[in-house]
């Protein structure tokens, strides 16, 4: 008879250690620039200039003076969008994408993350194994702050 460390030792033969944190951190990093080069492509594209994307590791490099508001840094482009228009887009486009990152996390904490319920079955799975009627007339124990008793008095 086994007991569930075993069952889980045999599963995952080591434990994660930095690998998660290290993803986490450059996926971060990935959106954050992607976010900000967006931006920047965004102002260029309304007044005109078009839509510029620096190429090789410009993407990375021009990152500090783009966030000054300088909206041709790493691209070959003579005019482009104003400093304060280079950054409403790519304060813009950082909102939008915390925001996602936000709302990502939150539903992976809720499906995989420590506070998750464990052993639950799903709505589809209660109805294949007690069926409709069954759970229609059980839906006051099952459920009472939704379906209170009717009390026969």
């Amino acid at each position: 008879m086994n007991s569930w460390g075993q069952v889980k030792r045999r599963k995952a033969p080591y434990l994660w250690t930095w690998e998660p944190y290290g993803a986490g951190v450059l996926l971060a990093v990935f959106l954050v620039v992607g976010a900000i080069q967006v931006g920047r492509a965004m102002a260029n594209l309304c007044v005109g200039a078009g839509w510029w994307w620096p190429k090789g590791l410009r993407v990375v490099s021009s990152v500090p003076t783009v966030m000054t508001g300088d909206a041709t840094a790493g691209i070959d482009l003579a005019q482009g969008a104003s400093g304060p228009l280079v950054t409403a887009w790519v304060g813009v486009f950082l909102l939008i994408t915390s925001c996602l990152v936000i709302y990502l996390v939150a539903i992976c904490l809720r499906h995989w993350g420590p506070a998750r319920l464990k052993g639950m079955a799903s709505l589809t799975e209660v109805r294949q194994h007690f069926g409709v009627a069954a759970l229609d007339e059980q839906k006051s124990y099952i459920r009472p702050d939704l379906y209170p008793r009717k009390w026969r008095g």
